[in-house]
């Protein structure tokens, strides 16, 4: 106990500091650490942290992005596939989980990445697919972009005169199929057309006159496909397949077909469990024809919308539907190419592959045809893309995003959008 205490300095040693060690060993020299002055040497190490930290800041938020074609994909939300997994599937009211909060400030991004703003267009189309999920796997991230551009565009296509207040009409949504998940709906007011559309979407500001054009997909079809046919507006979807005319003078035919029955003819147990009779996929042809015969007065623009790709980087597994597809569009695109309507259509857009992709595909008999996936509105797909789909493909991209198209008399412009709302690619289809 005494130990512990520490001796009396003596005169001589007034400038040392001592502890309880000089009791024991009175030898062994020591000297307390001074404290330093936080002016004079924390302050200014303090300053060049927050600066260097600025940098690496500025840096990282104003560097061109410049992604490279057959990248890896970028994560999922990390609750994606173990949500995916749950069984009965979990239909309540999403939390609103980004994969990216930090985003959707648009002041970041460069003048000619928001070219919807710097011009007006007849019509903006955006092209979205496979989303269904109750808000997960950066479903809500897609939903904010989604949102956001909808507005731009509906406020940029109203100064060119629209034939609607609005601009409701010259502003659109592609919706290329599958979406609810994992098996389609058994009645148009099904908890998950409420968990997955109206709450996802509209609760972040997305106008609800803006027609959502939709097709449906496989998944849809494990459900009751019909019952996706009378969802209150701004779902569009009267039926298996349907036309619409969009944009100012009425310069643009939507065309939307079903293209599960003829996906699957191949596969004979697959087309049987999604209840896909033999003559669907003929029924759904004749109609096409009948459309295609014709181009009717003022429409400059045909856009196809189906689910399934007819040039695919990411359908591991599925080269023989994707060959049939193609072979029964191209019979039909000849037939009315032959009528001396040519080209029968501009461009294909669809969704199936989880990635976003930009093709031009030699159809015999037509000549090139654009062609536009969009399936990444929620769950990207998995494996390695490099070198599929030949040289037909331009760009791929697995991440979740959307397309938006802004179409004038002359040309489409298609821009790649990801979730964060940068945009990846640009391609320009001219008349």
């Amino acid at each position: 106990r005494i130990a512990c205490l520490p001796r009396p300095m003596t005169s001589g040693e007034t400038s040392q500091r001592y502890s309880p060690l000089h009791a024991i060993a009175p030898d062994i020299p020591f000297s307390h650490p001074q404290s330093p002055s936080f002016t004079t040497r924390i302050y200014p190490s303090l300053v060049v942290a927050l600066f260097v930290l600025n940098l690496a800041c500025f840096w990282h938020f104003t560097r061109p992005f410049t992604p490279t074609p057959f990248s890896a994909s970028y994560p999922s939300s990390p609750d994606c596939d173990a949500d995916l997994a749950v069984s009965p599937w979990a239909r309540r009211v999403p939390e609103r989980r980004l994969c990216a909060p930090r985003i959707h400030n648009y002041t970041r991004l460069a003048p000619r990445e928001r070219s919807n703003q710097q011009a007006a267009y007849a019509a903006t189309l955006l092209a979205i697919g496979d989303w269904g999920r109750d808000g997960r796997c950066c479903q809500n991230d897609i939903a904010l972009v989604l949102a956001e551009e909808a507005v731009s565009a509906r406020a940029s296509t109203a100064v060119t005169g629209n034939a609607s207040a609005s601009g409701a009409l010259n502003v659109a949504i592609l919706n290329t199929g599958d979406n609810f998940y994992p098996a389609g709906i058994p009645t148009p007011d099904a908890p998950q057309v409420k968990t997955s559309w109206r709450d996802v979407y509209f609760s972040v500001g997305l106008p609800a006159d803006i027609p959502w054009l939709s097709v449906l997909g496989n998944h849809d079809y494990v459900g009751v496909a019909a019952a996706q046919f009378t969802i209150p507006p701004p779902w569009t979807m009267p039926g298996p397949r349907f036309t619409q005319r969009l944009g100012v003078g009425g310069i643009i035919e939507i065309i939307c077909i079903d293209t599960s029955p003829e996906y699957y003819t191949a596969n004979a147990t697959e087309s049987a469990e999604l209840g896909l009779g033999p003559s669907a996929a003929a029924e759904q042809w004749a109609w096409l024809v009948g459309i295609l015969g014709t181009r009717p007065n003022g429409v400059r623009w045909r856009i196809l919308v189906g689910h399934h790709p007819i040039v695919s980087a990411t359908s591991i597994g599925e080269d023989q539907q994707v060959a049939g597809l193609r072979a029964a569009l191209t019979k039909v695109l000849a037939s009315a190419a032959e009528g001396a309507v040519h080209p029968p259509v501009d461009m294909y857009v669809c969704g199936h592959d989880h990635s976003m992709m930009h093709a031009v595909a030699d159809i015999a008999g037509v000549g090139p045809l654009h062609v536009v996936v969009s399936g990444a509105g929620s769950k990207i797909s998995e494996g390695e893309v490099a070198g599929r789909g030949g040289s037909e493909v331009r760009f791929v991209m697995k991440r979740q995003g959307i397309v938006r198209m802004n179409v004038d008399a002359t040309r489409i412009v298609a821009e790649y959008l990801d979730y964060m709302g940068v945009m990846l690619y640009r391609a320009v289809v001219e008349k």
